[in-house]
């Protein structure tokens, strides 16, 4: 979407629509260079950035320990910041091999 908009930016004034000329008021003389800052700027509080109201009360899940190996697994995937101030990413080294995972779709059957 961002992208579209940049391109935008860049192409010549319409002063016509519908086969007729645009009143003066309607016309834009100048685009406004700090407008597409202001519209793309980031208006959340920090907390909710960090996405700590999200994971604060499911830490204890399977889903989300399962979620967080993935992530340990693709490092390249970007992380919440509420995880990664958990230290939820480290390499537990407790000496202990990590246990053969069963798949899910074995409980079923």
């Amino acid at each position: 979407m961002a992208e579209k908009d940049k391109k935008l930016r860049d192409r010549k004034l319409k002063l016509v629509a519908f086969g007729r000329s645009l009143p003066r008021s309607m016309r834009i003389s100048k685009f406004n260079e700090d407008l597409f800052d202001d519209l793309y700027q980031i208006n959340c509080p920090e907390e909710l950035q960090s996405l700590k109201p999200v994971f604060d009360s499911i830490l204890h899940l399977r889903s989300t320990r399962e979620l967080i190996d993935y992530l340990r697994q693709n490092p390249e995937l970007p992380r919440a910041k509420f995880l990664v101030e958990q230290n939820l990413f480290e390499k537990e080294s407790d000496g202990k091999s990590e246990k053969a995972k069963k798949p899910l779709w074995s409980y079923f059957y």
